[in-house]
């Protein structure tokens, strides 16, 4: 259950994204509308609770919500803190490549000698996989060339093609191309005039995995001959950060904007980089005036296979007339929630309407797919075909061009038992291979995988109930997304680095006792967000040197840490949890410590040490048994709440000052002797401190050692200290 619950919670994170941006404009500008928008969220709030959340595959990513449309309608930019996906430094599958082709487009090879039957074989570059079975091969009547087309469409990725003569095996053509990589919608394929319109794409690697942080450039060239470039690092392209995301999401992984004008086809030329490697497609789309209708596609352009989509076909009429429009998706999709007639055959199937429309009127057609579970895919939709019966000599339009949708889940493990990180066969194919830094891995149920590379990265981590991911003796595994465990995780000696540079990003499941606990963990992602699901255990050091570690407000979940937890960059924030450390505790300027009202147990031997304050707001420290050492270059330590001694000793290796203070008015009882305490050191100071008027203290009796002992009221303010018996030191008792 508690892996569906965070399921829901991503999701909901997800909405929050969007409707945050929305509230920033609307209450600007529409405050009327800001407050319908806002009852409408917590309507839909109250949707997602009432359709309860559904078993998801990948990652804590998937959640509970009723089927959607990702729609190109009304995205801009206007979010002035709009999370940016950081562009890409390098992937090792993003290459350059001679040819991009969309997936339905045939490859022409020339040869160099005329064969009529030449032997042809197609294979997956990455995988090495021979797939020629998915291709027609036809040779031209002279021999000198062969075409090469998907049957259907074919899995996204970088392709080897070759031809050899069958008689003597030499080879007479090789090419490297790329089916399906890049991908480009427009929500219309034929725009009225002066329309504006909306595009959608997406990027994929060798492998066919989603690639975010891609360098775009979009060309767009108009009738006229005016050429009009998009691009990310203009801010003209919005790398979504729904891309991130494997699970619904409500943006494209890349969309653009642009002001069409004059009739005729505009020409796109769409880029994208990583690294060295470049991508190039060319496409197109078109202007018309005074037609008879137009046409309006909203739908996704990636896809989360598991998840049922929306689809709205918009026929705005300008001549009445009685209409049929027939849609064509892939046989395997299942077909829903429509008024349409659905008819498969061979490898299509088709959907059909019939209806009558007056002029200027617009008529939604809908219908909900669910996508069979394969990936990485690239799915084409239609072109779908319009005929109006009243118009005499009306012939069928054919759209120009189809719509495109990427199909990426995760990659998980292989299913029959598992194996080694490093081998290809312990994943499936989904994978293209050994799991890279895109990839989000899922261990599934039955599969043991064990972690044998010195340090590995990939975009998330989720081992299923009955999973299992086992680190190699000090081996480190760095994820830039979300964990979530609920079948088991042994850590051995290794390092889980935590690396995501956007907010966000949850850590779920078993992370505590056998099954679950970290060795060393490490958050160290500027600009990242993780939020706890659960507790979190590591059985050696617990470090945060970047970005925001939250316990989660409301369910104040514990940390517990075997040797020492430092924060050296960053935030950890505390909440209302409990922190245990049985060793050292380390703040450092440049770090903050959040302290909420939680409680800092130091349960060891170990000292406080760092060169900032920490300000702790309840803290327990000397268990019996044990020494809590107060060093550190800022010689300070300050309790809010309550400070408790266990019955061990309290020592300092320099001239320490230790802050009980109040800031509100009442009765308090700051300190704890819970037994008798060893207190020594050089010349540590124990102040009571009150920072307001109308507060009474109680010092706690006991014997404080050396410690000196003030009570300390800050200029100006008439407060009272209580002896709640018996105060022996061998200090100085003096009032400040």
């Amino acid at each position: 259950m508690t892996a569906r619950v965070e399921k829901t919670r991503a999701r909901i994170d997800g909405i929050y994204r969007r409707a945050r941006a929305t509230i920033v404009s609307e209450y600007a500008y529409h405050p009327v509308r800001f407050f319908s928008i806002f009852l409408a969220f917590v309507i839909g709030l109250g949707m997602l609770a009432y359709y309860g959340p559904i078993r998801a595959q990948v990652n804590g990513l998937i959640a509970s919500v009723p089927d959607h449309t990702t729609t190109l309608d009304g995205q801009t930019n206007t979010e002035p803190n709009l999370l940016t996906v950081s562009l890409l430094a390098k992937n090792s599958y993003f290459s350059n490549d001679e040819i991009t082709l969309a997936s339905d487009v045939s490859l022409k090879l020339p040869l160099t000698q005329s064969i009529i039957a030449p032997e042809v074989e197609v294979k997956q570059a990455v995988s090495g996989e021979v797939i020629t079975e998915q291709f027609t091969i036809s040779t031209a009547n002279d021999g000198k060339s062969v075409e090469v087309k998907p049957v259907d469409q074919v899995r996204a990725g970088r392709y080897e093609v070759t031809a050899k003569n069958p008689n003597s095996g030499q080879v007479i053509a090789q090419k490297t191309v790329s089916w399906g990589v890049l991908a480009f919608n427009s929500d219309y394929a034929v725009y009225p005039a002066n329309t504006g319109a909306n595009f959608a794409m997406a990027v994929l690697d060798d492998r066919g995995k989603m690639v975010c942080g891609a360098d775009m450039t979009l060309e767009i060239s108009d009738p006229r001959g005016k050429t009009t470039t998009l691009s990310i690092k203009e801010r003209t392209i919005i790398n979504s950060p729904d891309c991130l995301v494997y699970g619904p999401t409500t943006e494209p992984d890349y969309y653009a904007k642009y002001q069409t004008n004059t009739d005729g086809e505009y020409k796109v030329r769409l880029v994208a980089a990583v690294g060295d490697g470049k991508r190039t497609l060319e496409d197109n789309f078109f202007v018309k005036s005074n037609q008879d209708f137009y046409l309006k596609r909203s739908l996704p352009t990636r896809i989360y296979p598991p998840i049922t989509y929306d689809v709205r076909l918009t026929l705005e009429a300008k001549k009445a007339g009685h209409y049929t429009v027939t849609e064509g998706v892939p046989s395997s999709f299942e077909v829903s929630k429509t008024e349409a007639k659905v008819n498969t055959k061979d490898s299509s199937k088709t959907l059909r309407w019939e209806f009558d429309a007056e002029p200027n009127q617009s008529r939604d057609l809908t219908y909900s797919f669910k996508a069979p579970n394969i990936s990485p895919y690239l799915f084409l939709i239609g072109p779908l075909i319009i005929e109006n019966s009243n118009v005499e000599n009306s012939a069928k339009w054919v759209e120009p061009r189809s719509w495109q949708i990427a199909s990426d889940t995760a990659c998980t493990s292989n299913g029959t038992g598992g194996g080694n990180w490093s081998a290809a066969g312990s994943w499936n194919a989904g994978c293209g291979g050994v799991p890279q830094a895109a990839d989000t891995i899922q261990i599934l149920n039955g599969d043991t995988i064990t972690e044998d590379t010195a340090s590995v990265t990939v975009a998330g981590v989720t081992i299923d109930v009955g999973g299992i991911l086992t680190v190699s003796t000090t081996n480190a595994i760095t994820v830039s997304g979300n964990w979530s465990n609920s079948g088991t995780f042994t850590a051995a000696s290794g390092t889980v680095t935590f690396s995501a540079t956007t907010t966000g990003k949850t850590l779920a499941g078993t992370m505590t006792g056998a099954t679950g606990k970290f060795y060393n963990v490490v958050f160290s992602g500027s600009g990242g967000g993780w939020t706890l699901q659960a507790a979190i255990e590591a059985a050696n050091d617990f470090t945060v040197s970047a970005g925001t570690f939250d316990t989660k407000s409301g369910s104040n979940f514990a940390v517990t840490v075997t040797n020492d937890l430092s924060i050296t960059g960053g935030t950890f924030t505390a909440r209302n949890s409990t922190i245990t450390v049985s060793r050292h505790w380390t703040l450092n300027t440049g770090g903050t410590f959040t302290r909420g009202v939680s409680t800092v147990v130091l349960d060891g031997t170990g000292s406080i040490l760092g060169t900032a304050l920490t300000q702790f707001e309840s803290l327990s420290i000397g268990y019996s048994g044990k020494t809590t050492t107060l060093a550190g270059s800022n010689n300070r330590v300050d309790t809010f709440g309550t400070f408790t001694l266990n019955g061990g000793t309290v020592t300092s290796s320099a001239t320490y000052s230790v802050y009980v203070l109040k800031a509100s008015a009442g009765t308090y009882s700051p300190l704890v002797f819970a037994s008798a305490t060893t207190l020594s050191g050089t010349s540590v100071t124990l102040y009571y401190r009150t920072t307001v008027t109308g507060i009474t203290i109680n010092i706690a009796a006991g014997d404080y050692g050396t410690w000196n002992v003030s009570p300390y009221a800050s200029a100006g303010n008439s407060n009272t200290w209580n002896f709640a018996g018996d105060v022996t030191t061998t200090g100085t008792f003096q009032p400040f």
